[in-house]
């Protein structure tokens, strides 16, 4: 489920400065297995996204192509069927995957 017509800033309010909010773009909001709403969001810069619950947990959403870091470097297949994958991970992780 996605619904990109409602965006909720609350989250990213809870963790990124006010003065550098204006670096990012809301993208919509997506579900966990478990049924937790996740707002994503996107910087404008760096192009990475930070997907965070409002209970201030974040997450990690990947698709079929991203089977590493950013910074693996090295080559993987991945099948073009395959679903995404949503799992909780820490605020430092997910701050590496947003290059940010």
């Amino acid at each position: 489920m996605t619904d990109h017509d409602n965006p909720d800033w609350t989250p990213l309010r809870k963790v990124i400065p006010a003065a550098d909010l204006d670096y990012w773009m809301w993208m919509g909001r997506s579900s966990a297995d478990d049924g937790t709403t996740i707002e994503q969001y996107k910087h404008r810069q760096t192009r990475g996204y930070l997907n965070l619950s409002t209970d201030g947990q974040a997450w990690l959403i990947r698709g079929n192509a991203d089977g590493c870091t950013p910074f693996c470097g090295e080559t993987h297949e991945h099948r073009p069927d395959s679903p995404p994958t949503v799992e909780a991970v820490s605020m430092e992780t997910a701050r590496e995957w947003a290059w940010i």
